[in-house]
């Protein structure tokens, strides 16, 4: 509801009380699945006035970065949070030149082509 919560506890245990921060990509092309263009979803954490909640693996999107996002889709009973989008990351990688760079580590653009390949048209 864009407010605060009355107590900042429950939102450590109830999952309809998040702060969460929308990002708006542009799809170039899809591993799996047919979205392309611009896609809306949230990730977990962000400011409001009275608070901030990161999330400790996660490294930011700067606007305009170049990433590679691992999505799901809630299910329909998911609450409020999933209004905004229903898609939330997995987990996702920031490009770095041939390099993704991950949560825990960077790893070589060839390796993810090799393990997940870009779908091709009519696949």
């Amino acid at each position: 509801d864009g407010l605060p919560p009355a107590d900042v506890s429950l939102i450590l245990n109830n999952l309809n009380i998040q702060l969460r921060t929308p990002i708006l990509v542009s799809v170039d092309h899809s591993r799996k699945g047919d979205v392309v263009g611009d896609l809306l979803f949230t990730t977990i954490g962000g400011e409001s006035s009275q608070y901030k909640v990161e999330v400790e693996d996660d490294q930011p999107i700067a606007v305009g970065s170049r990433v590679v996002i691992f999505l799901s889709k809630a299910p329909a009973d998911a609450g409020p949070w999933a209004k905004i989008s229903p898609y939330y990351p997995q987990l996702y990688f920031v490009v770095n030149g041939d390099k993704l760079v991950g949560p825990q580590k960077a790893i070589e653009r060839s390796e993810l082509d090799r393990q997940v390949p870009i779908k091709q048209e009519g696949n």
